[in-house]
């Protein structure tokens, strides 16, 4: 390995360590472990004590300066999407434009140094910059499938005990804040959407919007649904506690109907690895010894 092979390896390194500094400011925002959640200090928490910003978002946030989209629909678009994946911090947009370019930086140096060694430097550079351009949007498409998953595996929970909480007695926004706080530690972004539509009520939002509005900030089929279920029983005038419940059954049901849909499944999407991996090494420890001994005792030459 000469010079110049050594100083791309050191270098992608350092940009491939920035990318993994900027990913662990994205994750930021995930749900913390149990133990963690119950080992916080309550009171810190209500102080309200501002901490300092992290260096790497300060990074994060003048790399993406000269790259943030001028035009306010762009802006908008962006900002819907990462609130659709459960990003509502105020410098997501940028950060995920920081780790945009960090990691089309980093693939254009990796694929460099690959080329380097195979002799195609600028076909492997322009593959790496576009591999690393296009991985941070499939990574924000993941995510916003798995939010909406974790939102949609805790909401029958979630009906259940707000039809609890309505026979006891409770409002429907008392109700929505008492859940919220009851399934913060195994439902943590149900329990946030929750949170958020009891505010905008607190400040004077009607119900019905606030649910409109968390229908639309999350994108989710099931939330969409409850949304105009607990609009039209505020409209008629309908038993809430019932509704809920005949909603929550619905929702195992559907919930059961796609797990057995998988289940059917897995059989056919293990034809393809069983009968490329599995099947020919098999049938290599079986009959590889018998040819082997033919090939040792002359039959083939026969």
């Amino acid at each position: 390995m000469d010079r110049e092979q050594f100083f791309l390896l050191c270098v992608f390194g350092v940009v491939a360590a920035l990318a993994y500094g900027f990913s662990l400011v994205f994750l930021r925002d995930k749900s913390q472990q149990l133990a963690r959640r119950l080992m916080e200090d309550r009171e810190l928490e209500a102080s309200g004590s501002s901490e300092a910003v992290p260096l790497l978002s300060r990074m994060g946030e003048a790399i993406a300066k000269p790259f943030e989209p001028r035009d306010r629909q762009k802006q908008s678009a962006l900002r819907k999407r990462l609130a659709q994946a459960g990003l509502y911090s105020m410098t997501a947009m940028r950060l995920f434009i920081a780790g945009r370019m960090v990691c089309l930086a980093a693939g254009g140096l990796g694929g460099y140094w690959v080329g380097v060694i195979w002799d195609q430097p600028i076909l492997a550079l322009s593959a790496g910059g576009l591999l690393g351009y296009v991985l941070p949007v499939m990574w924000l498409r993941w995510r916003l499938r798995r939010h909406q998953d974790e939102l949609e595996r805790g909401l029958p929970d979630a009906l259940d005990l707000m039809v609890v909480c309505v026979e006891a007695g409770l409002t429907t926004d008392a109700a929505m804040q008492r859940v919220g706080r009851e399934i913060a530690l195994p439902h943590p972004a149900l329990a946030r959407e929750l949170s958020i539509v009891h505010a905008e009520t607190q400040v004077g939002v009607p119900r019905a919007q606030a649910m409109r509005n968390m229908a639309q900030r999350t994108s989710s089929p099931t939330l969409q649904s409850l949304a105009a279920l607990l609009i039209q029983t505020d409209r008629f005038g309908t038993s809430v506690a019932s509704t809920l419940r005949v909603h929550a059954d619905s929702l195992r049901h559907k919930q059961q109907c796609a797990a057995e849909e998988a289940a059917a499944k897995t059989s056919v999407k293990l034809i393809f690895p069983v009968a490329m991996m599995i099947f020919p090494t098999v049938l290599l420890v079986l009959i590889g010894p018998a040819i082997i001994q033919m090939v040792m005792s002359g039959f083939l030459k026969r």
